[in-house]
């Protein structure tokens, strides 16, 4: 092993990139990629900030307009009611 620390990179295959380097971020190729994790439902590596992958986060951004949406209807009427 080259250094002290272990690169933790998920590839896109899920396999861990595993190199030893001298960086606690990762090796010269991953030092300065986004940090990946596993998708809350199929496993696939994401770095969303919901955690879920590109097929599952649909729902997810659908959902947070909406709910804008509705915040923003339920201010201006109670604006409107002053």
């Amino acid at each position: 092993m080259l250094g002290d620390y272990t690169c933790y990179y998920i590839h896109n295959s899920g396999e861990v990139c595993g190199r030893g380097c001298r960086r606690p971020e990762g090796c010269f190729d991953h030092w300065k990629s986004k940090k990946r994790f596993p998708c809350k439902v199929c496993g696939k590596p994401t770095s969303s900030e919901p955690g879920l992958c590109r097929a599952h986060v649909k729902g997810y951004y659908v959902m947070k307009c909406l709910y804008g949406q509705i915040v923003i209807k339920k201010n201006s009427e109670e604006t409107s009611l002053d």
